[in-house]
């Protein structure tokens, strides 16, 4: 069950390493790529919305396997992570990754996550002066479930 879920962590990293080298080979070879667009162009809008997608997946994969190797390991039990468990677990977890995309990238009227080709990093494009709600009701709240629970469960193996 754990090679499960390692495996689509695995495949989404390699997704999340791609987005990356797309913004930054061009980049390497002419420093004005991009910048001259904005962040409003539909193909950076696709793949910030793919880099996000990979980046709640990613914080989300930590909950899972934690919880995976927390009660195959403290409480002996194999019998809870079936396989068919597990490939449902994969499913809704990508189905819940995708839905909070959705909401934090279009849906959500301020602050769209965003690449910043400058500092190699991501940043909230502001939508007026409306407050970060995609922070306040995912972002830090996914950070701060997958930093616990990793922490709750690894400290107990």
């Amino acid at each position: 069950s754990i090679y499960i879920l390692a495996l689509q962590t695995l495949i989404v990293d390699a997704v999340f390493i791609s987005i990356h080298l797309f913004y930054w080979i061009p980049k390497a070879i002419d420093p004005d790529f991009l910048t001259f667009l904005g962040y409003d162009t539909l193909i950076l809008r696709m793949a910030d919305s793919i880099g996000t997608y990979a980046w709640f997946h990613n914080a989300l994969s930590h909950v899972f396997i934690a919880s995976n190797r927390f009660v195959v390991i403290v409480f002996f039990s194999r019998t809870f992570f079936t396989r068919r468990r597990v490939i449902l677990m994969a499913i809704f977890h990508h189905l819940l990754s995708l839905s909070i995309t959705f909401l934090t990238q279009f849906s959500i009227p301020c602050c769209r996550l965003s690449f910043n080709f400058s500092i190699f990093s991501y940043f909230n494009v502001p939508n007026g002066n409306l407050p970060n709600y995609s922070d306040i009701f995912f972002t830090v709240p996914i950070n701060l479930a997958s930093t616990l629970s990793s922490l709750f469960c690894y400290s107990m193996v």
